[in-house]
């Protein structure tokens, strides 16, 4: 729609039209990395203003969409692991060994009273920030974003930002 929408803005200007309340173009269907013209509808139909901002806020969620995918959110030690788990087989002997730690550390919230159980959450929350703020420049980090195949790590603890790699 973009493309559209540069389009006829590039035909408006060759026009040299002086009043640009809807911008006139010729319909295009959009391929790949093409534009070819479509025969469905011989009439130039207007793009109006209010057309031009909605074109405009899909192109800004896009942006933020592209940045959602190029990282991924772990905002717990419980999600990491989960995460984790799932992958154990891409990481090294070394970097296993360090990341059973939090495997370890997670299953140490439910054991033993469950009156203690928020200060052993809170506990295993400081061993996770800790340990990612610790190992920050490490291989863990590279292969967690080669594995996840995204540009940045997002670490949080309640909702709460600590980490952004």
């Amino acid at each position: 729609m973009l493309n559209i929408f540069l389009k006829r803005l590039e035909d408006q200007k060759k026009a040299n039209l002086r009043e640009p309340k809807s911008i006139p173009l010729t319909n295009y269907l959009i391929t790949q990395d093409e534009e070819l013209p479509c025969k469905a509808n011989e009439k130039d139909e207007p793009i109006s203003p209010e057309q031009i901002e909605h074109y405009l806020k899909q192109l800004e969620s896009k942006k933020n969409m592209e940045e959602l995918i190029n990282s991924i959110t772990f905002d717990s030690i419980q999600s990491i692991t989960g995460w984790y788990e799932q992958n154990r087989g891409f990481f090294d002997p070394q970097q296993t060994t360090a990341l059973n730690t939090l495997v370890h550390t997670k299953s140490l919230i439910n054991m033993g009273c469950a009156c203690k159980i928020h200060v052993r959450q809170q506990m295993a929350d400081d061993y996770y920030k800790s340990f990612f703020i610790r190992n920050q420049k490490t291989a863990i980090i590279s292969k967690i974003k080669e594995i996840a195949k995204v540009e940045t790590l997002i670490f949080k603890i309640k909702e709460e930002e600590f980490l952004r790699i």
